[in-house]
C-alpha cells in the first residue's frame, strides 16, 4: 500500500488485533494491515491514539501531519538508523565551503533545468512569446551558476530563474476557470497556489520519511540555512523534484478538470474544525518590550527598518521583486472532495515511472530514494560530485 493518508475531519487512526483502523464516531471507515503500511499522514484535525502510534515507532512507520491548507506542520518517528558517522560526515560537510557551494549549485541546477523542461513541454503547443523569454531568463540564471562564488549568489540565481519561471507558468494552464499570476503561500490565496502548497507539503513528508529512514539529520542542510524548526536538508533535496512530482501533477488536475473550483474553500476562522495555524499572519510582528525592571530596556538601533521582503540582498541585486504583498486578505485551501482527489493523484504519482536522462524510466518514488542514496555516497566520499535528476 504505502503511505496510508487521513485527510476526513473527524477522523479517528488506532490500533485493533495488528490492524489500523480508521474510525468515524463509532463507525470503522477502513481497517488497513500494519505490515502494507510504510508511512501515516494526517491531514488537519485527525486523531491518532497512542496504540497505534506506539504500533508505528516499532516497525519504523513515520507518522506526518499537515494542515488542511498544506501547511507541513511535523513528524513523529521511532528509533531511526542512528549511524554517527553518517551524522558526522553531514555535518562536516557543511563545514566545508567548496563542498557546500558545489551541493547549493546542484540542487538549484536541477531545478530549474526541470522547471525549464516543464515549461518547454507547454511552449511547444503554445509557442507563447513571454514563455520563451521566460526560459531565456531561466537559461542564463542556469548558466551562471557555474560562476557563482558565494552561497547568496546561488540563491540569488535560484530566486531569479524562479521569479521567471513562475511569471509565466500561468500561461501553461489550459483551463479557463483557473487564473494564476504569482507564487503566494502562508498562506496560499487563489485555488493554483493552493495546490501548489499542498502538493510542496506532501512532497516534504515523503522526502522527510525516505531521509529518516536514511539515517540522516533532517534539519542539516546546505541550500537551506538550518532554522528552528526548518527540515533544511528535506527541502535541499526537495528542489529538483518540485517541478517532477507536484507542479506537473497540478497542471494535469488542472488541465484535465479533474479540479473544478467547487473543490476550493476559502479559509473561515471561526470554522471550528478549520487549522487555526492556517490564520493569515499579521503583517509586522509586535514591537519587542521588556517589562523586567531588573534587565535592560530593549533597545533598537537608530534608521528606518522597513519590513523584510524575505530575499536575500544577491536576488536585489538581480532585480527580483517579491512575489507576496504584505497584508494577505485571504486563504483559500482545497475541501474535503478536492482533497480526495489530489491524494489519489499524488499516490499515484509517487507510482508512475518517469523518464529520467540519467536514470532510464523508474518511479517518482525510487528516483528521491535514489537521489537521498547518492547525497549520503557523496557525504562518505564514494561519489565525487552530486547529480541533479534531469527529466525528458
Amino acid at each position: 500500500m504505502g503511505t496510508l493518508v487521513v485527510n476526513e475531519i473527524g477522523c479517528q487512526l488506532g490500533l485493533q488485533t495488528g490492524c489500523l483502523i480508521i474510525r468515524k464516531k463509532k463507525a470503522i471507515l477502513r481497517r488497513i494491515r500494519l505490515q502494507e503500511v510504510t508511512a501515516i499522514l494526517l491531514v488537519g484535525k485527525v486523531e491518532i491514539t497512542a496504540s497505534a502510534i506506539f504500533a508505528a515507532f516499532r516497525l519504523g512507520i513515520p507518522i506526518s501531519w499537515i494542515s488542511r491548507a498544506g501547511k507541513y506542520l511535523g513528524s513523529l518517528s521511532g528509533p531511526t538508523m542512528a549511524i554517527s558517522e553518517r551524522w558526522i560526515a553531514q555535518f562536516r560537510a557543511t563545514q566545508n565551503p567548496q563542498l557546500r557551494l558545489r551541493l547549493m549549485q546542484s540542487f538549484v541546477k536541477g531545478k530549474i533545468q526541470n522547471q525549464r523542461t516543464l515549461l518547454l513541454r507547454a511552449q511547444r503547443r503554445l509557442k507563447d512569446e513571454r514563455i520563451a523569454e521566460a526560459l531565456a531568463r531561466m537559461r542564463l540564471s542556469r548558466n551562471r551558476l557555474e560562476e557563482a562564488a558565494t552561497p547568496d549568489e546561488v540563491r540569488g540565481y535560484e530566486g531569479a530563474a524562479a521569479a521567471a519561471y513562475f511569471s509565466v507558468f500561468g500561461r501553461t494552464i489550459a483551463n479557463p476557470l483557473f487564473q494564476f499570476n504569482r507564487r503566494n503561500r502562508r498562506p496560499p490565496r487563489d485555488p493554483v497556489n493552493a495546490c501548489l502548497s499542498f502538493g510542496y507539503a506532501f512532497l516534504a513528508t515523503n522526502t522527510e520519511a525516505i531521509v529518516r529512514a536514511r539515517g540522516l539529520l533532517p534539519a542539516i542542510g546546505f541550500l537551506h540555512e538550518p532554522l528552528r524548526g526548518r527540515p533544511s536538508l528535506v527541502l535541499d533535496l526537495m528542489e529538483e523534484f518540485r517541478p517532477v512530482a507536484v507542479d506537473a501533477l497540478i497542471l494535469r488536475l488542472l488541465n484535465r478538470r479533474q479540479l473544478t473550483p467547487g473543490d476550493f474553500h476559502e479559509f473561515d476562522p471561526n470554522d471550528p474544525d478549520g487549522d487555526a495555524l492556517d490564520l493569515p499572519p499579521t503583517p509586522f510582528p509586535p514591537t519587542p518590550t521588556n517589562d523586567n525592571p531588573l534587565l535592560p530596556p530593549i533597545e533598537t538601533p537608530p534608521g528606518p527598518h522597513p519590513p523584510s521582503t524575505g530575499l536575500n540582498p544577491e536576488s536585489h541585486r538581480l532585480g527580483i521583486t517579491p512575489t507576496e504583498p504584505a497584508a494577505p486578505s485571504k486563504a483559500v485551501y482545497l475541501g474535503k472532495t478536492g482533497r480526495k482527489i489530489f491524494i489519489s493523484a499524488w499516490l499515484s504519482r509517487l507510482r508512475e515511472p518517469i523518464s529520467l536522462r540519467n536514470h532510464g524510466k523508474i518511479t517518482l518514488q525510487k528516483a528521491i530514494e535514489l537521489q537521498v542514496d547518492h547525497l549520503i555516497r557523496l557525504l562518505e566520499g564514494t561519489d565525487e560530485h552530486y547529480f541533479p535528476i534531469e527529466i525528458r
